[in-house]
């Protein structure tokens, strides 16, 4: 019996450790030269003195948060205050989150003196974005699908480490910034 396991195994390893020579059927039928997939494309694609200007563009746009004319109305950067006073959501522990409690959230902003600074930073380390200055997370529905856990009605985008950003507005406890960046 443990002589018939023992044999087992060593024809399973052995076959199992053969090389096989397997042809991937897409490199035979597929062309692998790229041109074959762009129609009607001429021969100067992007050389060296479009590659300038485009590097010099890149750069621009890069750094804008930084120009003077960067930025959008201060109304719409508040754009998150009626979109989350006028739905429902829900916690994490799947509960309504209260109407108190929304604004709670938006009286930490310190709506009075909005913006109240022109800042110029960069990040230190990848970073959230959020729309209202809270950790909680932020859920439409457990129901439906695509619409509760792991989907954070609040985050909304993330800005890697090194990204130019102006700081238009600090919250009055010092912990939450409201920014623009590319």
């Amino acid at each position: 019996m443990i002589r018939g396991f023992v044999l087992l195994f060593l024809v399973i390893f052995i076959g199992g450790c053969s090389y096989k020579s397997v042809e991937i059927k897409d490199t035979r039928v597929i062309p692998q030269d790229l041109s074959f997939f762009v129609q009607d494309v001429s021969s100067e694609v992007l050389f060296e003195h479009d590659f300038a200007n485009s590097a010099a563009k890149n750069i621009e746009l890069f750094f804008s948060p930084w120009s003077e004319d960067f930025g959008i109305e201060s109304s719409e950067k508040l754009w998150g205050i009626p979109y989350v006073k006028n739905r429902e959501f829900y916690g994490e522990n799947r509960l309504k989150i209260e109407k108190k409690q929304k604004e709670q959230i938006v009286d930490s902003i310190g709506l009075e003196d909005f913006p109240n600074s022109n800042l110029y930073a960069i990040t230190t380390k990848n970073i959230s974005l959020r729309v209202l200055p809270t950790e909680l997370p932020t859920f439409y529905s457990f129901y439906r699908e695509g619409e509760g856990f792991p989907f954070d009605y609040m985050q909304n985008s993330t800005l890697h480490i090194y990204t130019p950003l102006k700081i238009r507005h600090i919250t009055p406890n010092g912990e939450w910034y409201y920014v623009d960046s590319y």
